[in-house]
């Protein structure tokens, strides 16, 4: 028969592993100017976002400029944190595109006045590719309480009917607090 403290390890363990993937899932389409998930939203339960764990979000998809080209904005909730508007140039006028997106979020004191570090790197590709990268340093997030994680895009201007969709997304919830 297991000890108390061998049942408690083993829930530890089996509840916050090292390293998880979630499996992946469609997003959704972006044709407005505010930020809108593109990813779907996952919410973090309450008291689960412990000091030291990070969670990575990647997601991609295809996209088309409109016919008066637009700047395109990436950001990850919380806080529209870590966001990055890619100059309009990153695709001519009408051109299909793709588009991958990585982003991080690390967890750096939990608690009703926590905290977080966000950083975002990504890549367009209309026959030339654009990098981006973007970092939010520290930003506010009350673990104590459930929040939302999740990418957003946003288009400068809807002139000409640009659009973005998240073909699919995925999350990893990585190290364990000590």
């Amino acid at each position: 028969m297991a000890s108390v403290l061998e049942l408690y390890l083993l829930a530890a363990l089996t509840t916050r592993p090292p390293s998880t993937a979630n499996a992946a899932w469609p997003g959704s389409t972006v044709t407005g100017t505010a930020s809108t998930d593109i990813s779907p939203a996952l919410t973090i339960p309450a008291y689960q976002a412990a000091a030291g764990v990070a969670y990575r979000i990647t997601a991609f998809g295809p996209g088309t400029q409109g016919s008066t080209q637009q700047t395109l904005k990436f950001s990850l909730t919380p806080g529209n944190a870590a966001g990055v508007t890619i100059p309009a140039t990153f695709a001519a006028a009408s051109a299909g595109f793709f588009w991958r997106l990585q982003a991080e979020i690390l967890i750096t004191v939990s608690g009703a006045s926590g905290t977080f570090t966000a950083a975002l790197n990504g890549a367009v590709a209309s026959g030339a590719g654009v990098a981006f990268a973007g970092e939010t340093p520290s930003a506010a997030l009350n673990t104590t309480a459930a929040w939302t994680l999740a990418l957003q895009a946003a288009w400068g201007a809807t002139t000409g009917s640009p659009t973005v969709t998240c073909d699919a997304a995925y999350l990893e919830i990585l190290g364990v607090a000590a």
